[in-house]
């Protein structure tokens, strides 16, 4: 019983490998052929082609794949010498699940430019999607396999001869970007900023106010000035001298505190400003589009949201 149901699995996986690869020789697309030199193109026909590579480019990235599909084979199908577009029409079919007409379009775009600057890059390409095939193939011949012999045939029969519908080409999914630490980082160095900048402020008018006391201001002196008693122990030198320096340090400090308080106000302020302004919702999400340049054929990296 063992040996049949060994044997029985063996036929399943050779089925299902063995199918896509007929399907794949036998009902891919056919791209038609270009002479050497290709055909010079009138301005209007140019003109065609270029139209129908722009829908094709707008319907790519609103992921309107068989919109795409049908734009660019229609691009290629007006202007063969634009082997690129064969490059484009794989993708697309990836993004389609239809991993067979991808490799072939590959195939296609090799055969037609041998000497492709990207050759290597679209040869890993096609070796990733067989074995993405085969895997797949495979793992549904073995899923089946499990089921009851009376339905296993039946079932192996309708799973690997459909199309496989994942896509080969990796996504990313769309984050959710929140508020960031950043901003009250700022803020909370603005407030201890101004809790020292306003200290200083105290402390400079302290001094200040030590040097003027007791002191009586005359408005009538040219210019108008205080007339201060002479201090406890010192002579009238001494004090002038002390209550200048008391007067000129307090008015240092102040004004370094009142440039220190504007710092951290400014620090609030700009904290505050960056909290509410800093994007938040659904982050960038990275697609491939196609670009569009005089040839109208080639890649460029963009981004939706």
């Amino acid at each position: 019983m063992r040996s049949r149901t060994k044997s029985l699995l063996a036929c399943l996986i050779g089925v299902a490998v063995a199918v896509p690869a007929i399907a794949q020789s036998g009902s891919v697309t056919q791209y038609p052929t270009c002479p050497d030199p290709p055909p010079k193109l009138s301005k209007a026909e140019f003109d065609a082609a270029h139209a129908a590579y722009n829908v094709a480019m707008e319907a790519y990235a609103a992921s309107d794949y068989q919109k795409a599909l049908d734009n660019f084979k229609d691009a290629f199908r007006r202007d063969c010498s634009k082997v690129s577009l064969l490059d484009f029409i794989a993708r697309v079919y990836e993004g389609k699940g239809d991993r067979a007409e991808a490799i072939h379009a590959l195939e296609t775009y090799l055969q037609r430019n041998p000497k492709a600057a990207d050759a290597e890059t679209v040869q890993s390409r096609i070796q990733n999607l067989r074995a993405l095939m085969q895997q797949g193939a495979t793992t549904s011949a073995t899923t089946t396999a499990t089921t009851p012999t009376s339905t296993a045939m039946a079932t192996a029969s309708a799973t690997t001869t459909t199309t496989p519908t994942a896509s080969a080409t990796a996504t990313t999914n769309e984050g959710v970007r929140g508020h960031t630490a950043g901003p009250w980082v700022v803020v909370g160095v603005g407030v201890a900023a101004g809790i020292a900048g306003g200290v200083m402020i105290g402390a400079g008018q302290s001094q200040f106010d030590t040097g003027r006391a007791n002191c009586t201001f005359n408005p009538l002196t040219t210019p108008p000035s205080y007339t201060c008693p002479i201090l406890s122990g010192m002579t009238q030198a001494q004090s002038d001298s002390y209550r200048t320096s008391q007067e000129n340090s307090g008015i240092l400090v102040r004004g370094v505190g009142i440039a220190v308080a504007g710092v951290g106000l400014a620090g609030i302020v700009g904290g505050l400003v960056w909290h509410f302004v800093e994007p938040t919702g659904p982050a960038k999400t990275a697609t491939f589009l196609p670009a569009i340049g005089p040839g109208y054929a080639g890649l460029s990296f963009g981004a939706s949201f």
